[in-house]
């Protein structure tokens, strides 16, 4: 006989009732914890381990449950090291799931419906389609049935919402900025049908109140591209404008009313036609710069900020191409100085301009010279190394490029992740969409049309996207992103010069089992226990159930591509035995599982010694 030393009491709430524990290594320090549920308490409750075999109370989690009979399991959802836990409740027929942090922490994530009148009785965790994540059997004892839930997965679910100054409205570039200060974030876009900026100021919950902030009717052309920035130092947000048609480029100081004023204007050189534009402080002196680009010719031209909304004479330089250009600026070689990157579609190239930190740049370098066309050019930290990798559209080849910098400044070879054939994929927006620190990448396909987000694994390799189905007909050409109804989503806004309108996708994430498959038992079977193991050692996890209305067990073993089970056997447990419990070992040590049930009415304990082929 095994005797026991002593035993632990670890805590007591009168009236709790605790019905079900699992167990677990839940906060990463190699002793094993246990989670609670209780028959009257609508909580988790983690007790943390120690070396000595003790347990400590640490935290308790709100489940949403009933005060009704629970079972508890824990196993790994998703693909890491992390346990996460999951409850069935059999009054309100769900199935719980709280993912886990690492730490001991825990935040329910998911309810799944087990049917009306299911009355899931107990639960079980085991990988049957070899995901590396753990699938889920619940036994629901009030409808005789076995339920497999598997593929557990974050979906992305939308709602848009669309806006429109006019029917004439034809947005050729847009910010996400809060441009009044009232903490929510609003969308400036120039119309280049009314020759105006217009303003959609948030109102933090998903909606904007529209008015024109300028309008440029009275020259010769109307705006462009767009920037922001305080260039006067005044501490009210002024927006820049570039004119395509006079060379221009015109800064409007914001005032404390909301409004806006015309400041500095310039010309960058005869015949410029402006392409580029971005604000930044490239000499450290405090006062925002811009950079601007030429599409005839590929130069660019650095106007440096004297701090009181005047910029000072261009600063030309020539980026080795002869047209069109794409630039995003970021520190490339890790000497916290701004560097510039520019792509351009005709070389089929791009290349790295390094920054001095006076405002001057060294001649361009190339990094790459491989045969694409590309039309959006991004920069970001892909794989947390502290360094800035580049990101690119490949339109003809319906996907996106990748390279991972270095910190001198070069970078790796190019990688390529392909997209619907036929997308066109005209515009990227990087941003950390569900919310894992990884940063993911958003794809605006103007063909199909359509946004697709790829997550990020925070290595710089990213996995399977989730998509955003546009109107057919749309002819989308811009996006940005922001939080724009504050419940912690990213969203995503585009802008559509068919449709001329703005929408805004507001984003939300939705934790769920994405497969599922019933398996009925006869009538008045009421399965009552279950548990999973290889039974017939071929590698794939079989399932055993106690059916105490039908006094037997029963193994569901071979489960096929097709979601099936294709060869079952029942073992009696004896005349009226009622069998409630069961558990899995190999008790006779012959490398074969074996079974072992509790009757609860014939009082005895039974042994299934298993063959080993199941």
């Amino acid at each position: 006989m095994v005797q026991l030393e002593s035993a632990i009491k670890i805590i007591k709430w009168d009236n709790s009732y605790p019905c079900s524990v699992a167990l677990g290594d839940f906060n990463g320090d190699h002793f094993i914890d246990a989670a609670v549920v209780y028959t009257t308490i609508d909580q988790v409750c983690i007790f943390q381990g120690s070396e000595n075999g003790t347990f400590q109370a640490t935290e308790q989690f709100l489940i949403g449950s009933s005060l009704s009979r629970k079972f508890i399991v824990a196993g790994r959802l998703n693909v890491n090291t992390t346990l996460d836990l999951i409850v069935v409740d059999s009054s309100t027929n769900n199935t719980i799931v709280l993912e886990g942090t690492g730490d001991g922490k825990f935040a329910v994530k998911a309810k799944h419906s087990t049917g009306s009148n299911s009355g899931p009785y107990v639960i079980a965790a085991g990988d049957f389609d070899h995901d590396s994540k753990s699938d889920i059997v619940v036994v629901n004892y009030g409808i005789n049935s076995i339920l497999v839930l598997r593929s557990y997965t974050t979906s992305l679910i939308s709602t848009e919402n669309r806006w429109s100054p006019d029917s004439e409205f034809q947005p050729l570039s847009m910010i996400v900025y809060d441009i009044n200060n009232d903490q929510n974030l609003d969308v400036i876009a120039a119309d280049g049908s009314s020759n105006s900026v217009v303003l959609f100021l948030g109102n933090g919950n998903g909606s904007f109140d529209m008015r024109e902030a300028f309008s440029i009717k009275n020259d010769q052309s109307g705006p462009y591209l767009i920037a922001v920035g305080n260039f006067n130092n005044d501490n009210q947000t002024d927006i820049v404008v570039t004119l395509y048609l006079t060379y221009k480029v015109r800064i409007y100081f914001g005032q404390k009313n909301g409004s806006f004023v015309q400041g500095y204007e310039c010309e960058v050189s005869p015949d410029w036609m402006l392409i580029v534009v971005l604000a930044g402080d490239f000499n450290d002196d405090k006062n925002l710069d811009l950079v601007v680009g030429n599409a005839d010719d590929g130069q660019l031209a650095i106007l440096l900020g004297n701090g009181n909304g005047s910029l000072g004479e261009p600063l030309y330089y020539t980026s080795v191409y002869s047209s069109d250009i794409l630039v995003a600026m970021g520190d490339f070689n890790s000497d916290n100085i701004t560097d510039f990157a520019i792509a351009n579609s005709d070389s089929h190239a791009f290349v790295i301009s390094l920054g001095n930190g006076d405002g001057t740049f060294k001649d361009p370098t190339y990094l790459s010279n491989e045969d694409y066309y590309t039309n959006c050019l991004v920069i970001g930290d892909l794989n947390k190394d502290t360094i800035v990798d580049i990101v690119i559209t490949i339109p003809d080849n319906s996907g996106i490029g990748i390279s991972l910098g270095k910190k001198d400044g070069t970078f790796e070879s190019m990688y390529f992740y392909e997209d619907e054939l036929g997308s066109y994929p005209m515009f990227i927006v990087l941003n950390y969409f569900n919310k894992d620190s990884n940063i993911d990448i958003a794809i605006l396909n103007s063909i199909t049309p359509s946004i697709d987000v790829f997550y990020g694994n925070g290595d710089g390799m990213f996995r399977t996207n989730s998509t955003l189905n546009l109107e057919n007909g749309s002819d989308p050409l811009l996006m940005a992103t922001g939080d724009f109804n504050k419940d912690g989503e990213i969203d995503i806004v585009t802008a559509d010069t068919v449709s001329n309108d703005l929408s805004l996708f507001l984003l939300q994430y939705k934790p769920d089992f994405i497969n599922k498959n019933t398996y009925p038992q006869e009538s008045g079977a009421h399965p009552s226990a279950v548990t999973v193991g290889d039974f017939n050692n071929d590698l794939q996890m079989d399932i055993v159930v106690a059916n105490s209305g039908t006094n037997e067990v029963r193994i569901l073993m071979d489960y096929s591509s097709s979601s099936t089970f294709m060869k079952t056997a029942t073992y009696s447990t004896g005349e009226n035995s009622h069998p409630q419990q069961v558990v899995v070992a190999d008790f006779n040590k012959d490398s074969q599982l074996d079974i072992a049930v509790v009757n609860s009415w014939s009082n005895t304990l039974k042994v299934f010694l298993i063959s080993n082929t199941g």
